[in-house]
C-alpha cells in the first residue's frame, strides 16, 4: 500500500502543481432559472420606459396588475439607526442528494453609496426555521465575519414607476452588492434548511437593506416564506404593496449557493482556501489519509464509495489534479 501510494505521488506532483485554480460552481439561486444569476433582474428599461445607466439593468418593484410591491429592501444590518436586524431564507436538498456549499453570495444595497458600503457580514446556516423549537445550528454565528468579497452588480434597484397613487421616476442610488460569505465547506444531505444573515456597514450609523426577489409581473409566489428578525423577534417578511389597500404578500430573497452536488465533489481545494491544486491541498489530503484531517475535510473518501484512504481515493484525487473529471 506504502509503495503504491509513494509511486502515485511521484507521478502526480507535476500535474498537481501546474493544475489551474477552479472556481467554486454556482450550484442553487434562489426563484432563479439559472443558478449562477439573482433572482433580482427585470429589464435595461422601466415599465415606464426609462433607460438604466449605462451598461446597468434596473430590479424594478414588480405590479401583478392589480397592485405593484412597494418595499425596496428589508434591513439587514448591525446597530444602526434603526436598531439590529437580520434576514432568513430556506433551500431545500432533494431527498437521496448531498451538497457541499462553500460560498453564499447574498445582495444588499446602502441608498447613496458610490462606493463598497460593507465592511462585515455574519453567517449562520440551520436545520430547521430560524426562531422556531427544535430548529438547529449547523454552521455559524452572530458575531464571526465571513465575509469574502463584497462586488458592484451593476443591477440598480427601483420603485415601480408605473403604480397609482404617484408613479416614481427612478434613479440610480441603489446600486445592488454582492457580498460572498463563507460557509465553510458545509456538507448536508436532502432536506430543507434555512441561512440568516446579518451585514454590518462600513458607516455603522447608516443601513443595509436587502432587496427581495424580483420576478417579472409578479408580486409573489407559492413557497415564499422569507422572515426577518428585528425588534420582536423573527416575523414574515412581508410587502405592504402599492396601493394601500393592497394586500400584504409574502416576499423572498436572492441568494445563490456555491459548492458541489453529490460526493466527491470535483474539487482539488483540499484545504479550503481558495486556491485548487496546490502544495497545501495535496499536504491537507494526505493528512486525512493519516487521520488527521483538517477542520474543513471530513475525510480521505475522495471516490465517495464510503471507504477512506483507498487506493481508489488516492487515484480519483489525482485524477482530478491532473485535470480529468470525477
Amino acid at each position: 500500500m506504502l509503495s503504491t501510494i509513494a509511486h502515485r505521488i511521484a507521478l502526480a506532483i507535476p500535474a498537481a502543481l501546474a493544475a489551474a485554480a477552479v472556481a467554486q460552481p454556482a450550484i442553487f439561486s434562489n426563484a432563479s432559472a439559472s443558478p449562477s444569476t439573482p433572482a433580482l433582474a427585470t429589464a435595461t428599461v422601466t415599465a415606464s420606459g426609462i433607460a438604466a445607466p449605462s451598461g446597468g439593468i434596473w430590479s424594478e418593484l414588480q405590479s401583478d396588475g392589480i397592485a405593484a410591491n412597494a418595499t425596496g429592501g428589508l434591513a439587514t444590518h448591525t446597530i444602526g439607526a434603526a436598531g439590529t436586524y437580520r434576514l432568513a431564507d430556506s433551500f431545500t436538498i432533494p431527498t437521496g442528494q448531498q451538497w457541499r456549499i462553500d460560498a453564499i453570495s447574498v445582495y444588499a444595497y446602502q441608498p447613496g453609496a458610490a462606493a463598497n458600503p460593507f465592511a462585515a457580514a455574519n453567517l449562520r446556516i440551520w436545520n430547521g426555521r430560524p426562531g422556531e423549537p427544535g430548529s438547529v445550528i449547523v454552521v455559524g454565528d452572530t458575531t464571526t465575519s465571513v465575509l469574502q468579497s463584497v462586488t458592484a452588480t451593476g443591477i440598480y434597484r427601483a420603485f415601480n414607476t408605473t403604480a397609482a397613487p404617484a408613479p416614481v421616476f427612478p434613479d440610480s442610488t441603489k446600486r445592488i452588492w454582492d457580498l460572498r460569505l463563507s460557509a465553510g465547506q458545509t456538507t448536508l444531505i436532502g432536506g430543507t434548511y434555512w441561512i440568516d444573515w446579518q451585514i454590518t456597514p462600513a458607516n455603522l450609523s447608516l443601513e443595509a437593506y436587502t432587496p427581495t426577489v424580483t420576478l417579472n409581473g409578479l408580486r409573489t409566489l407559492a413557497g415564499f416564506n422569507a422572515r426577518q428578525f428585528g425588534p420582536t423577534g423573527w416575523t414574515a417578511a412581508l410587502d405592504t404593496g402599492k396601493p394601500a389597500n393592497a394586500a400584504d404578500v409574502a416576499v423572498d430573497f436572492p441568494f445563490i449557493l456555491y459548492g458541489y452536488m453529490g460526493n466527491p465533489p470535483c474539487t482539488t481545494d483540499f484545504d479550503g482556501d481558495g486556491d485548487s491544486g496546490t502544495d497545501a491541498d495535496i499536504e491537507a489530503f494526505f493528512r486525512c489519509l493519516a487521520g488527521n484531517c483538517c477542520t474543513l475535510c471530513a475525510s480521505a473518501d475522495y471516490d465517495g464509495d464510503g471507504d477512506s484512504g483507498t487506493d481508489a481515493d488516492i487515484e480519483a484525487f489525482f485524477r482530478v489534479l491532473s485535470g480529468n473529471p470525477c
